[in-house]
């Protein structure tokens, strides 16, 4: 017996919904890719910023406390420079009171008050680039003195300092001979430049030349700080 009146798909039917569902999914994928890649750039964004100041903070609160004829600075670029600086390393020398506890020097009795600050960005890209380090010794062992991350490195979120730079500043103005830390009577300029943990391939940064790193975003932190003592 021949039934009419069946109900049911025809082929064509079928492969149009097929279409359709294959439309839906890849646009949904699409939206929920561009979705987690703000939410991502969003957190890059907040942890760059929130471990940039932190560094910026713990080496201001040291130069704060350091004695000012003691600050010794290997080199200096020019603070007011809106592009990347051509400096690939710093290295800050200091003492602070003895008997005072603030990292590095955090073992009682606190006698350790020869402070190191150290910096690299060779173009090289190397396992320590990038990295803001700190130390704390006496005067015949700062140089020698173990030194443990304040900032950077290669695990997980953490981001890179690309630009650290100390200047010596004139009350009347800025002193650029970086070298001649006693006429320091004006403070000294602070900039650290801190770049995400992971690249944007949506942004490109303006102020560099490095093919490596235009799809990095950064963030800076700036500003005076007078030694008290």
């Amino acid at each position: 017996m021949i039934r009419e009146n069946q109900t049911g798909y025809t082929l064509v039917e079928f492969m149009l919904a097929l279409v359709l569902s294959a439309i839906v999914a890849i646009i949904s994928s699409n939206v929920y890719l561009e979705q987690h890649r703000v939410v991502r750039t969003s957190s890059d964004l907040a942890s760059t910023r929130q471990q940039t100041v932190i560094a910026f903070d713990q080496i201001s609160e040291l130069l704060r406390h350091a004695h000012s004829e003691s600050i010794q600075l290997s080199c200096c670029a020019d603070p007011l420079s809106t592009t990347e600086q051509s400096i690939e390393s710093l290295n800050v020398v200091f003492t602070i009171p003895q008997g005072y506890s603030i990292w590095p020097n955090i073992v009682a009795p606190y006698a350790n008050n020869f402070i190191r600050i150290s910096w690299t960005n060779n173009p090289d890209h190397s396992s320590a680039n990038a990295i803001l380090y700190g130390a704390a010794g006496s005067l015949d062992g700062i140089n020698n003195a173990s030194l443990n991350v304040m900032v950077g490195g290669n695990q997980g979120r953490k981001i890179r300092i690309k630009t650290f730079d100390i200047w010596p500043l004139q009350s009347n103005g800025l002193n650029r001979q970086p070298s001649n830390t006693d006429s320091a009577d004006g403070g000294y300029q602070i900039v650290m430049v801190g770049r995400s943990p992971y690249p944007d391939m949506s942004y490109e940064n303006p102020n560099t030349t490095d093919n490596d790193e235009l799809h990095y975003r950064r963030f800076v932190a700036q500003g005076v700080v007078v030694p008290r003592n």
